[in-house]
């Protein structure tokens, strides 16, 4: 659960890119795939760490959407917290989330009043347990990539600068992207569009907390998909830790209405106080609070 706080407000978006870049960089027998690889698994296993995110997407060229956001998580005691911050040409909005005692809480900018997810130990341990980061889940993942990459493991260029740490770069556009991927990419943008819209057109909103306007600004793309051009750079710190990473995806397609658009998406992480980090604690004593229902958080579970 605490791996799903990290990417709240992202969306489809961020999960077509991570998709896309991890089919480019994920693993493999050549050096720069071993090596980032490795890094990832590494950095999986700290106790705790501090996460800034940032991303941006811009449709043609006009910038739609703008996120910002510094994660805190403590493994070792089950606690994270961090502020999601969400612009877009419709609306702004800034979540404060936490999770601690076994519960998720949020709240928006814009009201006073704590949202709290009560999960139950039991069910956060499942969650835990099926994280995509598991040992199991990882293993899954390294499967499916392998039987994508295929030859492009030698187009990952691993370079050491002179104090021993590390970066891998990756950079492919146009006939350089194989077919199969731009397939699997049109599949997950078309049903992500739809999912979201879905999700957008709810009423409740998971009881008015979360502000979907932003999601409309997002083209819902239909034909012609393709993803046009795809970068990564990773640097790994000199313990085998991913300090950071950026990734920048651009993808084509035309909306219902047969309009182009070249939809451009850069993101940004970087990790720091890697076992130093302490999650913050909120203090819900005399503020004002809202416990969601059961069924409240089983819809937003399914959605994030």
């Amino acid at each position: 659960m605490k791996k799903k706080l990290l990417w709240m407000g992202l969306g489809g978006t961020v999960g077509s890119i991570l998709l896309v870049t991890s089919v480019y960089a994920g693993v493999g027998d050549y050096a720069g795939y071993d090596a980032y690889k490795s890094a990832i698994k590494n950095t999986s296993t700290v106790q705790s760490m501090t996460g800034k995110f940032d991303l941006t997407v811009q449709d043609n060229s006009k910038s739609i959407v703008t996120l910002q956001s510094t994660v805190k998580f403590d493994s070792a005691k089950d606690n994270s917290s961090g502020n999601v911050e969400v612009k877009s040409g419709a609306a702004d909005q800034t979540f404060s989330i936490y999770h601690q005692d076994g519960k998720q809480i949020i709240k928006s900018s814009d009201s006073e009043i704590y949202s709290i997810f009560d999960s139950g130990e039991k069910q956060y341990k499942n969650h835990r347990h099926n994280s995509p980061m598991s040992t199991t889940g990882m293993n899954e993942a390294e499967n499916i990539i392998d039987s994508l990459v295929g030859n492009l493991r030698n187009d990952v260029i691993l370079s050491t600068k002179d104090d021993g740490t590390k970066q891998v770069n990756l950079e492919l556009k146009g006939s350089q992207i194989p077919a199969l991927v731009n397939a699997v990419s049109s599949l997950v943008i078309k049903n992500g569009g739809q999912e979201l819209a879905k999700g957008a057109a709810q009423k409740d909103n998971l009881n008015g907390l979360l502000n979907t306007d932003f999601i409309n600004q997002l083209p819902k793309l239909v034909a012609d998909i393709s993803v046009s051009s795809v970068s990564l750079t990773g640097n790994i710190d000199n313990d085998n830790h991913l300090s950071s990473q950026t990734g920048h995806l651009t993808i084509s397609g035309k909306d219902a209405a047969g309009v182009n658009h070249d939809l451009t998406v850069n993101l940004n992480i970087a990790l720091s106080d890697l076992n130093k980090t302490t999650a913050d604690q909120i203090d819900l004593t005399g503020k004002q609070t809202k416990t969601l229902q059961k069924e409240d958080f089983k819809k937003f579970d399914q959605r994030n």
